[in-house]
């Protein structure tokens, strides 16, 4: 428990911070007030306005903003980025940080865009390599 820890280390089990956290690889739970960042997420990652983490295999959540580089498992917040992503993403705007991305699984948003889905995308507008459609849009062709 702390007010704000930046550390290159590994964290097993629980961390809480009240203003924000940065660590190595996080094992367990990490918890930022306002924001998290780890090199590798490994459990469940959560911060009031935005957390980020280069590998996630896990949760990833944020009121407002959550960005991963390549991960698996879910993905929630206000607006959320990844260039290499596998699982569930749920936010207001779930996009694409880079042209050379890959999404696998299951978008729900108001906006969702993808450059290469292999999965569903449900929301108000949804974009994928095949087409752009309103309420559903898929593709499971590689």
């Amino acid at each position: 428990i702390s007010a704000g820890t930046h550390a290159f280390l590994n964290v097993n089990g629980i961390t809480l911070s009240a203003i924000s956290q940065s660590v190595k690889q996080t094992n367990g739970i990490s918890v930022g007030g306002l924001g998290s960042s780890s090199f590798k997420n490994n459990g469940i990652q959560i911060a009031g306005v935005g957390t980020s983490t280069l590998f996630s295999n896990g949760i990833i959540a944020s009121a407002l903003s959550t960005k991963v580089h390549t991960g698996k498992g879910m993905q929630v917040g206000g607006f959320n980025q990844y260039i290499n992503f596998s699982g569930l993403q749920v936010g207001i705007f779930n996009d694409v940080e880079t042209e050379g991305e890959n999404f696998k699984g299951v978008q729900v948003g108001v906006f969702n865009n993808t450059k290469k889905l292999k999965g569903i995308q449900l929301g108000l507008w949804n974009i994928n390599e095949k087409r752009s459609l309103p309420l559903v849009n898929w593709n499971f062709k590689s």
